[in-house]
């Protein structure tokens, strides 16, 4: 949900509403929620939309800087996804985020580099604007992962 709107100020009566009328959408055309993530960046939204949906599935993105929403992210138990933008990612800052119990989804990423990056997290989901480029990458990674597999055990038995 984009709730930071610049022709309106940000409202709490706004965000409900909004959270309201996402909620009748889903429910109005059976959804399934289980295959659906609702995410923004107001915890209170989150807690509101917790309560109007209690099997959708929830994250919280990461718009300020990463250990602040990583901050933030620990208090919203009811939260199932962080979402975190391909700049603030890392294999780390992956692991300490499934840590806490969450999936991770990065969004961005357009070029090979951006993508290869993205993909190099290790995130649950992803949301880029080159899918090309991320169904490459992700093959060409599914190709090279049996390998070092293979090459591990190999060389594994033999030390």
């Amino acid at each position: 949900m984009h709730e930071e709107d610049a022709c309106a100020s940000f409202s709490p009566a706004r965000s409900r509403a909004l959270a309201r009328q996402l909620a009748l959408l889903l429910t109005r055309y059976q959804v399934p929620l289980a295959r659906v993530l609702v995410l923004t960046n107001q915890p209170a939204t989150l807690a509101y939309l917790r309560q109007l949906l209690p099997t959708v599935p929830l994250g919280f993105e990461f718009t300020e800087e990463f250990e602040a929403g990583f901050t933030t992210l620990t208090t919203l138990s009811f939260v199932q996804a962080a979402v975190v933008h391909k700049d603030d990612i890392s294999p780390a800052r992956t692991a300490r985020l499934h840590a806490l119990g969450r999936e991770v989804v990065v969004f961005g990423g357009r070029s090979a580099r951006a993508v290869n990056r993205v993909v190099a997290a290790g995130p649950d989901a992803y949301q880029v604007d080159n899918v090309r480029q991320l169904r490459a990458t992700l093959r060409r990674q599914s190709r090279v992962r049996p390998l070092k597999k293979l090459l591990s055990s190999s060389f594994g038995a033999e030390q």
